[in-house]
């Protein structure tokens, strides 16, 4: 009998064992849809989960809607916890805030030829453009805005595009496109004037990117060795580099503070000036039609 109890006593430690072996990894992908003017018009969060084996998930986040990303089975909604049934392996699903509110406040202001125009009426003009851009930290996001940089890329169509200025970007061809790439460092604000001149203009749309920093600290340190070598600031340069990159932050979920994730990452994507098509010439007067094409077009 004692045997027996012990036996029944190791099964069950190997199966606790067992369980408290299985690890699920969550990563958030936050998006928010922007208009012409930075102006947040929608948010949702991808939810990735990685499991090493089968698990019960149970997630936190005040959603107005959950779409399940990876398989016909059902998720369960119970208030603000979702709950699901995942395989060894990778699943999704979408979450759609009910706050649109960003960590960073965007604005985007258009002039054409020394004249405000909304970016709505921008598609197909000609003329002298200067774009505004402002970027600011939010007040109350500070765990994210002080732990993250910001990348942005603009791009301009090289066809329509021409003469274009811009300090603190960086500004390369991409295939068709003039592409402008800058970084925002964490707690910055940042402010860009472009200018161009431009051709029955159309522009994709504009996208950011939050992500924490993570840069070669060693790289960096070395870097400002080598250009301060024998320099009284060498020392105190290469420290700063270690306490502000040496170290990756570990940031909080943006769903709910109750859920633990490995990694989390904003995209911020605004509504571009969409491209004017001209309508279709006519393929044949109707004087140079035929009578069956005349009859025809009256059905």
């Amino acid at each position: 009998m004692k045997n027996k109890i012990a036996m029944l006593l190791a099964l069950c430690l190997l199966t606790v064992s067992v369980i408290s072996l299985a690890q699920v990894n969550k990563a958030e992908i936050v998006y928010f849809k922007l208009d012409g003017k930075g102006e947040a018009t929608g948010a949702y969060i991808v939810n990735a989960f990685e499991a090493d084996e089968k698990s019960d998930v149970s997630d936190f986040g005040s959603y107005q809607k959950t779409l399940n990303l990876s398989h016909v089975d059902a998720i369960k909604q119970d208030g603000d916890n979702i709950t699901f049934s995942m395989e060894k392996g990778r699943f999704f699903y979408q979450g759609n805030l009910e706050d649109n509110t960003m960590p960073w406040e965007i604005s985007l202001k258009y002039i054409l030829d020394e004249k405000e125009i909304e970016p709505a009426l921008l598609s197909g003009t000609t003329g002298d453009i200067t774009i505004e851009l402002n970027i600011n930290p939010r007040a109350g996001f500070e765990q994210y805005t002080d732990n993250m940089i910001l990348q942005g890329t603009l791009n301009f169509p090289s066809d329509r595009t021409f003469n274009l200025n811009v300090e603190g970007a960086t500004t390369a061809y991409a295939g068709a496109n003039i592409s402008l790439a800058f970084i925002v460092l964490p707690g910055m604000e940042a402010d860009y004037i472009i200018k161009a001149q431009v051709q029955d203009f159309y522009m994709p749309p504009m996208q950011l990117a939050g992500v924490s920093m993570a840069m070669d600290d060693k790289m960096i340190a070395d870097y400002i060795n080598k250009m301060l070598e024998g320099s009284p600031f060498q020392t105190a340069a290469e420290n700063m580099v270690k306490n502000m990159l040496g170290t990756k932050k570990e940031l909080p979920s943006f769903a709910d503070a109750r859920n633990s994730i490995e990694s989390l990452q904003f995209v911020m994507l605004t509504d571009g000036v969409e491209e004017k098509i001209p309508p279709k010439a006519e393929i044949e007067d109707t004087e140079t039609q035929s009578l069956w094409d005349r009859l025809v077009s009256l059905f």
